[in-house]
């Protein structure tokens, strides 16, 4: 309720100058809130994709021929619970892992669009004095 009160002050103060339509504060939050929407919607797409994408990649490594695996008796059609066990936990490795190649990833693209909206503070000027 914090963050309400905050915006309901900021709406109210901006409204006292004299300058502003109420129509045109309106618009802004608006145009606000859909672009948080969208923004925090493609976040999370890029960030679910890449997490699956670095499973998929990281998974390749893990085979039967390889020592580590065979050396653990993973290679055999007997499956026991300790080996099964094994293979849940070194699944769990792999998708943190994953995951956390993906937050990497989402953080850099969320500066990367950041860095870019700079210039674009030079587009913002005062209001001519009336």
């Amino acid at each position: 309720t914090g963050a309400i009160q905050q915006g309901a002050y900021l709406y109210n103060d901006i409204l006292a100058k004299s300058w502003v339509v109420e129509e045109d504060v309106q618009t802004f939050y608006l145009m606000f809130d859909v672009g948080n929407a969208i923004g925090t919607a493609v976040l999370v797409a890029m960030h679910t994709r890449h997490s699956q994408i670095g499973h998929a990649l990281l998974s390749e490594h893990i085979s039967p021929f390889r020592d580590a695996i065979r050396d653990r008796g993973l290679d055999s059609a007997n499956l026991d619970a300790e080996t099964l066990r094994y293979l849940f936990e070194l699944d769990g490795e792999i998708m943190r892992q994953a995951l956390a190649v993906a937050y990497n990833n989402s953080y850099l693209v969320s500066a990367m669009v950041l860095l870019g909206m700079i210039p674009l503070i030079m587009l913002y000027r005062k209001p001519a004095a009336a």
